[in-house]
């Protein structure tokens, strides 16, 4: 029986081989993305400055675990297509409702990079809404360039726009 088993699997990983590597390397790429940039931030910037920006990661890993509701796990098992249209919707709008929120209670407590975070707490719950949508309909290929594009233009996107709001608050 174990015979079966292994000849199904060795057949699958033999017929969607060029789809698992697709796959894999894309996801290898975003991963060296993210550690390249870390270790370019390490040496252009202080100490001070690189202690800052952890502070900022963890805040916005911190707030994105709730930023869409898990409402996007949801396309996995509903059938209906006038609400998957509304599931496609809901987790945006809740990620941009824990984002407003967020930015309230961030800047009533005065940390420091408030409308950053805000920022990449909601972009990354619409990257990972776009992701589920993707794995949903099956198209794996695709959520993984995505994540292979979105990966350096998320955080290239949040500085320029935390940059112009900055300017208009201080300017």
């Amino acid at each position: 029986m174990s015979d079966g088993i292994v000849a199904n699997v060795w057949k699958y990983f033999a017929g969607n081989l060029k789809k698992l590597s697709i796959i894999s390397s894309s996801n290898i790429a975003t991963q060296a993305i993210s550690l390249v940039s870390f270790i370019f931030i390490a040496r252009i910037y202080s100490e001070n400055q690189v202690g800052e920006y952890v502070t900022f990661l963890a805040y916005v890993g911190i707030i994105s675990i709730i930023s869409t509701g898990y409402y996007d796990q949801a396309l996995y098992v509903e059938k209906r297509p006038a609400r998957v249209k509304l599931l496609r919707l809901i987790p945006i709008l809740f990620a941009l409702v824990s984002s407003a929120f967020a930015g309230i209670v961030l800047s009533l407590a005065e940390v420091p990079f408030a409308a950053y975070i805000v920022i990449s707490v909601f972009a990354g719950g619409v990257s990972i809404t776009a992701v589920n949508i993707n794995i949903s309909q099956n198209r794996l290929i695709f959520a993984s360039l995505f994540r292979l594009v979105a990966a350096p233009l998320i955080p290239l996107a949040v500085i320029g726009v935390g940059w112009i709001l900055e300017q208009k608050v201080n300017g």
